[in-house]
């Protein structure tokens, strides 16, 4: 090999290798949340989160419990909003107890990162529960009283999982 072929080797080696390493450090601040990736919420207290308040179509406010890392790094913080929406409900009646469905929906980051735009992180999953039937509680025979069913609701200190919907590039803004 002539020297001149081993200077160009070395010189077109030596660029690849510094092109490595800027696009390295330009993805180094962007990170893909990829569809699917479960994330722990709670509702936030002081709402109504029951059969017998809430509406159809009604929107309900969650927080996330737990940071979403990757590869070590925070990429949504602990604490970051998210909003849901009732799907279906049935208030409580006579001799059957109440139910609700509330689906996750969006999530805004907080932290570092952002989507372009400040989009929201799209959501998917759902959280349904059932109050339970009423019963004739009986004192004496041919007596007794008619308890009220419950209606179906969430509580606020309880964990649930919701899922990411769809791919989202988050960057550090």
């Amino acid at each position: 090999m002539s020297a001149l072929a081993y200077r160009t080797y070395r010189i077109a080696a030596l660029l690849i290798a510094m092109g490595a390493v800027l696009a390295s450090q330009a993805w180094a601040g962007k990170f893909q949340l990829p569809a699917g990736q479960e994330l722990k919420v709670k509702f936030d207290p002081g709402q109504a989160l029951s059969s017998g308040k809430l509406k159809k179509g009604d929107k309900v406010t969650f927080s996330l419990v737990e940071p979403i890392t990757i590869a070590g790094k925070t990429i949504v913080e602990e604490g970051a909003k998210g909003s849901a929406k009732v799907e279906d409900v049935t208030a409580a009646k006579p001799f059957k107890g109440g139910h609700l469905k509330v689906s996750f929906e969006s999530l805004q980051p907080k932290g570092e990162f952002k989507a372009a735009k400040d989009a929201a992180i799209k959501l998917e999953g759902s959280v349904e529960k059932q109050g339970g039937n009423r019963k004739l509680l009986s004192i004496f025979p041919g007596f007794g009283f008619l308890i009220k069913g419950g209606q179906g609701s969430l509580k606020s200190d309880e964990t649930f999982t919701a899922k990411v919907k769809e791919a989202i590039i988050l960057e550090s803004k």
